[in-house]
């Protein structure tokens, strides 16, 4: 059983709590409860990568293997991003 103390302290904490403020915070307050990916949005990109050189990249993979079949296509995107 809690205490009366564990809950008294317990609502104190709660009340100096407001959540996140800056748009920071809050999105990567939005991240806590991610589990895996296997539901979310494919995001290949890290925050401090180019999208222009990863643009350049797969563009320049396409050339290279030319992707005849949507297959081969989802095969050059994932060389893509692992690379």
């Amino acid at each position: 059983m809690t205490s009366e103390l564990k809950s008294a302290t317990s609502r104190v904490n709660g009340a100096k709590s407001h959540g996140p403020r800056t748009a920071e915070g809050k999105e990567r307050s939005s991240q806590n409860s991610f589990k895996h990916g296997f539901t979310a949005k494919k995001t290949i990109l890290l925050q401090y990568e180019n999208q222009q050189q990863l643009q350049k990249m797969q563009a320049n993979y396409t050339v290279t293997y030319q992707p005849g079949s949507p297959v081969h296509e989802y095969l050059v995107s994932e060389m893509v991003a692992c690379r």
